[in-house]
């Protein structure tokens, strides 16, 4: 591979990646903006009963956003056809999850293996559910 198809390669997936976190990020403002707009009718009730306040969840709805929208940013190309759409959404569940986690049970680092296996399971199957939406009405 040449110094140019290498550079123009890297141009293309940083610009992929960016285009990913800037779509996370619309997608973290629609959910933020309903989490807003319930906690306003609602009260904070809504929030409070799940043990967060709204700015850790409208923190996480934007770093969720943002890094899973990279990584399908950047691997989108890989994911034209077949199972592969399903399979990239797996990582982004995952990750999205993970940030969930991070908001309702605190550092990672003091989780328990349920938290684990709770990340692990809701992402991996909403994350593949939401490739096969992603893959079904060929949103690109």
């Amino acid at each position: 591979m040449t110094a140019a198809r290498r550079r123009d390669l890297w141009r293309r997936l940083r610009s992929a990646a960016f285009n990913g976190s800037f779509t996370g990020c619309l997608l973290a403002t629609v959910y933020s903006a309903f989490v807003i707009a319930v906690t306003l009718l609602n009260g904070s009730t809504v929030v409070d009963k799940h043990g967060v306040s709204l700015t850790t969840v409208v923190v996480t709805y934007y770093v969720a956003g943002t890094l899973g929208g990279a990584i399908v940013g950047a691997l989108n190309s890989f994911a034209r056809s077949g199972v592969s759409p399903v399979l990239l959404g797996i990582p982004a569940g995952l990750i999205s999850f993970f940030c969930i986690g991070t908001a309702t049970e605190g550092p990672f680092w003091t989780w328990d293996r349920s938290v684990w296996e709770g990340v692990a399971i809701m992402g991996v199957i909403l994350g593949a559910a939401a490739g096969a939406v992603w893959r079904r009405f060929g949103v690109r």
